[in-house]
């Protein structure tokens, strides 16, 4: 479980907005003031993060809560964001290739690239709807209150 602290900023009918504060790992590494990206980190400060999530307990505005995701359903999101369209660019490359050498069509490398981009604009399609539909049965939700 994924979980993070917040603070609830709104509650409206079927959400309430938890505003959590983005951390990264360069405050506890070794090499924090030599590194490039813990310099960067400390220059930009810490930005917050404002997340819709579901509960059953009662909140109130300015609650401090612990909000959770399963790793399941960031693992299989990241799945299908990142190896989908990786997946149907591949697969309308190679079908072009395939159907243009059995066709005898011209094999032209720069048929074959859009053909690739084709696929792969058509995988981030099909991402969108998959993850505009997994988005409603996947929210985060309040495990428990801090403070009240």
């Amino acid at each position: 479980m994924l979980k993070e602290r917040g603070v609830v900023t709104s509650i409206d009918n079927q959400f309430i907005t938890v505003k959590t504060q983005r951390n990264n790992s360069c405050g506890d590494c070794a090499a924090n003031k030599s590194c490039g990206t813990g310099s960067l980190a400390n220059v930009l400060g810490r930005k917050y993060t404002e997340i819709k999530v579901t509960s059953s307990i009662d909140v109130e505005l300015g609650d401090t809560v612990i909000i959770g995701l399963n790793e399941q359903y960031l693992v299989k999101s990241a799945m299908i964001l990142y190896l989908l369209p990786i997946f149907t660019m591949f697969i309308m490359a190679g079908s072009y290739k395939y159907l243009s050498f059995m066709i005898d069509w011209q094999q032209s490398e720069l048929f074959i690239a859009l053909a690739g981009i084709t696929g792969l604009l058509f995988g981030l399609v099909i991402v969108r709807i998959i993850t505009t539909k997994m988005s409603k049965h996947y929210q985060p939700t309040i495990y428990k209150i801090i403070k009240g």
